[in-house]
This record gives structure tokens, sequence and C-alpha cells, in this order.
């Protein structure tokens, strides 16, 4: 863009362009900068994670030790987690297994219509309208990540066992930092 050309198509004076001139190239620095705050953000969230899974849960294993606090108060505890995520290529075989063990009610299946130029009246016997007038339909078979790993969760406190490779379960040792309230 040639701000000089373009003024002189319009009433625009030299001071308004060095006025607008400065204000995009902050706007540019601070995109610069965010970019990098973002980056420094992501570095700090790997560090600390390291640190949580991996450094004081591995210590305090060595020391027998399950939680401690620190003499400013702050109570080191380790927590158990537990995270499941299905794979699409596992999807089938995963809902065959939640259904079969009576954990059906956490898969999401909905159907999808195209009824583009379709009269409101066979909207509303859609579920009639799918087989009867042969409209193209799509199935999706959902659940959720979060409601699967709380029931994940149930399920192995209860001492059920699980297939952990076909529902994605992953599980790790955490240390949570607990701050002492400041009076």
């Amino acid at each position: 863009m040639n701000f000089e050309q373009d003024a002189t198509e319009v009433a625009v004076t030299k001071e308004q362009l060095t006025e607008l001139s400065e204000h995009a190239k902050k706007a540019a620095d601070l995109e610069a900068r965010i970019l990098i705050g973002e980056a420094l953000i992501a570095d700090l969230k790997k560090e600390l994670n390291m640190i949580l899974r991996m450094d004081i849960p591995g210590v305090l294993d060595e020391v027998g030790m399950k939680d401690f606090t620190l003499t400013d108060g702050t109570n080191v505890k380790i927590v158990h987690k537990i995270k499941a995520s299905i794979a699409k290529i596992n999807m089938p075989e995963a809902v065959e297994w939640l259904k079969d063990n009576g954990l059906g009610d956490i898969v999401k299946e909905t159907v999808s219509v195209l009824m583009n130029k379709i009269p409101q009246e066979t909207k509303d016997k859609m579920l009639e309208a799918i087989t009867e007038l042969g409209l193209q339909s799509e199935l999706a078979v959902k659940v959720n990540a979060n409601t699967l790993s709380a029931t994940v969760r149930e399920q192995k406190e209860e001492g059920i066992e699980i297939p952990e490779d076909l529902l994605g379960v992953y599980e790790w040792d955490e240390a949570k930092l607990t701050r002492k309230e400041k009076k």
C-alpha cells in the first residue's frame, strides 16, 4: 500500500499519515511480541509439566513419600490422573465394547439429514422421512473425552477391567501444589 499515492485521492494530511503509520508499526510490533510471549508460555508449560509429572513424583517415589509441606506452607501431593480418548479408527469397536459392558449411555449417536428445500411438514416427520424418502443422512457416533475419562476412572476404582488401548487410556501421577492461604 502506498500511503502518499492513496493520500492524493483523499484529503489526508501528512500528520494523519504519520500517525497511521506509527499505529500500524506499533500493532505489528505488538503482534510479534505476543507470538514470542506465547512461545515462551508454551515452553514454560512444558517445563512445568516435566517437573510436576516426572521430577517431583520420581523423587517422592524414591523416598517413599506421597506428599509433603514446604516451609511456606505449600502442600505438595501426588495425585493419580487418568485421561481417555478413543481414536477414530477404534471408534466402532470401542462403542461396541462400551454398549456390551453396560456403558452405552455415554455414547452419543446423532443422525444428520440434508434437508435443503424440503417442506416443513417433511422436516417434522424427519425420522420417518429418512427411510421413506431416501434422504441422504449421516450417523455420527461420539463419546465425549471427559465423560469417557470419568467413566474409565470409575471402572478402574471398582476394579473392573477395561481395554485401555481400545479406549485410548493414559494414566500418570502428577504433583499437585496447594498454596497456603495468606491471612
